[in-house]
């Protein structure tokens, strides 16, 4: 189902907390923060029609670097066991499947996004979380533990997670596990979990392999957001 959906007129700087859209429905413009996730996976097939709008590319551009980097050592990511953090309504984890992945395991906080998942893409993982892993309960500590992960990607869900949740997923990774990931080209090394990845890297516990800058999408008000995406292992 394709929405009527009408971007803000005006050329004002938003930060991506603030941008926002309209939703017209029986003559009535109901406006839409873009990061209202909640809202917005309870309407079907929303998400995917205003990521759309705005030429979301993270999930291909980070499968393609994934891939590539696999092409070289002669080798394919079927063999992964992915968790993917921040997994949203799965939009991520198809792209996966599609670039030959078998096994993808998701986990987020929000439970609309699971509901989203299993209502548009109920056959991407192999199991589905909703969990803040920042005070993992012991029961999904248990179910993820035994669980033999030797990638952990994260698309576009970076800046949501704190760095005690990410530290908990990177734990959770087999030694030389691939570490996929974008981050916010301009600040999103300063501060948060880009600065503890940062740390990570000069305490050489992630080394970085492949590092290119790209266009992630646009803004509501039509401005071009490059960020950097990382395909790094764990060591």
């Amino acid at each position: 189902m394709a929405y009527n959906i009408e971007l803000p007129d005006n050329n004002d700087f938003l930060l991506p907390s603030e941008e926002y859209f309209f939703m017209v429905h029986n003559g009535f413009k109901e406006k839409i923060k873009l990061q209202d996730y909640q809202k917005i996976y309870q309407i079907p097939g929303l998400y995917d029609q205003i990521v759309g709008i705005l030429k979301y590319k993270t999930p291909e551009v980070l499968s393609n670097l994934l891939n590539n980097e696999f092409i070289k050592i002669s080798s394919t990511i079927s063999k992964l066991t992915i968790l993917e953090l921040g997994a949203g309504n799965g939009i991520a984890g198809e792209r996966l499947k599609r670039s030959g992945a078998k096994k993808v395991y998701g986990v987020d906080i929000i439970e609309e996004a699971r509901d989203a998942m299993n209502r548009e893409r109920p056959d991407v993982y192999e199991k589905y979380f909703i969990e803040d892993l920042s005070m993992v309960s012991s029961e999904t500590d248990k179910a993820l533990k035994k669980i033999k992960f030797n990638c952990l990607f994260c698309s576009s869900a970076l800046s949501h997670i704190s760095p005690s949740a990410f530290s908990y997923a990177f734990n959770l990774m087999n030694n030389h596990a691939w570490i996929v990931l974008n981050l916010w080209k301009k600040s999103g090394f300063e501060e948060g979990t880009g600065a503890l990845i940062k740390q990570m890297e000069a305490r050489k516990i992630l080394k970085i392999i492949r590092q290119e800058n790209y266009q992630h999408r646009r803004t509501v008000c039509g401005e071009t957001i490059i960020c950097t995406a990382m395909v790094g292992q764990k060591y």
